[in-house]
């Protein structure tokens, strides 16, 4: 699904928006330059999308499209000139602007830039323990061919997190819509929140350098299929070892000291609670060396996770059939 979008959109009558300016005045009290300020226009379930008029009759657009128009991203669509066509058609109503035939057909057509597109997956675990479990024991083992990967509590992973031109987040969608929960006018809004637990969620964020490399800076060169096809290609590009305990082989690498805390970890036992704090923060470090996180949950049989099985397109999440001809989806 398309999960954030950021545009330049033709748009006539975009010059009288009443938003205000931003000026820098020299020591002379000279206007050196001005802007116009963005504008927040709110969704019907509060989610907000951030406008900004320019001078050639064009708005400049950034926010997530199907919280805007559907009140939340749990799914969505892949058909981005769909989505954009839908968000202009609401967002001029909503401030009283008066598009021409032409707008209607550029962008029907695609015609306008893009400087920064999200496309999101959702790939269904068992439950949102497992997912948990899943992000916390890839997080120490993950690698990205070419890029950093970093992690965050034991809760989201990020593969080129500072990139400027693409990136990569895992995190447990269920978790983050408990978190942040949407509007309890939604309907379904039970089923929708049942529904998110259980989910690993997958984020590419493709920023305007990527786009111009991939020619898709257009969005008339976009296609519903080009989202699957990015999501696959970069999830290919994370690197993580199909099984997560080790080898009587490779424990015998490991130096001799660190052997009795590896096999202490991989029974089920907590460290932190075995070695004083410094000698735990020592080892710690010194296994990362070795793809091994000891600060992550104790891992036991049960809760081995086959890293790699539940990315495939036989886990990724269906729209609900409860969903279908209701508000919760914005293009059917």
């Amino acid at each position: 699904m398309i999960d954030w979008i950021t545009a330049i959109v033709p748009c006539e009558g975009a010059g009288e928006l009443a938003g205000g300016k931003i000026l820098c005045v020299d020591a002379d009290g000279q206007v050196e330059w001005q802007s116009n300020r963005r504008l927040s226009v709110e969704g019907s379930y509060s989610s907000k999308f951030q406008v900004k008029a320019d001078d050639q009759q064009r708005l400049w657009i950034s926010g997530n499209p199907s919280k805007f128009l559907q009140g939340h991203s749990v799914f969505g669509s892949n058909d981005l000139k769909q989505l954009v066509l839908l968000l202009m058609i609401e967002l001029t109503d909503r401030l009283q602007l008066e598009p021409s035939s032409d707008n209607f057909y550029a962008w029907q057509a695609g015609n306008y830039d893009l400087k920064c597109v999200d496309i999101a997956e959702c790939f269904r675990l068992d439950s949102s323990s497992l997912v948990e479990n899943w992000i916390r024991s890839a997080a120490p083992l993950a690698r990205g061919k070419h890029q950093g990967v970093s992690a965050y509590g034991g809760e989201t992973i990020y593969v080129g997190q500072k990139s400027r031109r693409i990136s990569l987040k895992i995190y447990n969608k269920g978790k983050e819509i408990l978190k942040h929960k949407p509007d309890k006018n939604l309907p379904c809004y039970h089923k929708l929140i049942e529904y998110a637990q259980g989910l690993l969620r997958v984020e590419v964020r493709l920023h305007s350098q990527e786009l111009k490399r991939r020619d898709l800076n257009k969005a008339a060169q976009w296609a519903p299929s080009i989202c699957t096809k990015i999501l696959e290609e970069r999830i290919g590009r994370l690197e993580m070892p199909k099984k997560m305990r080790l080898t009587a082989t490779e424990i015998s690498k490991l130096p001799p000291r660190l052997v009795g805390a590896v096999k202490l970890w991989e029974a089920g036992n907590d460290l932190r609670s075995i070695y004083p704090r410094a000698t735990f923060y020592r080892y710690r470090g010194e296994l990362k060396k070795y793809g091994i996180d000891i600060s992550a949950p104790p891992r036991t049989e049960s809760n081995v996770v086959p890293l790699v099985t539940y990315l495939t397109a036989e886990h990724q999440a269906d729209i609900p059939e409860w969903a279908v001809g209701t508000e919760l989806i914005a293009c059917a």
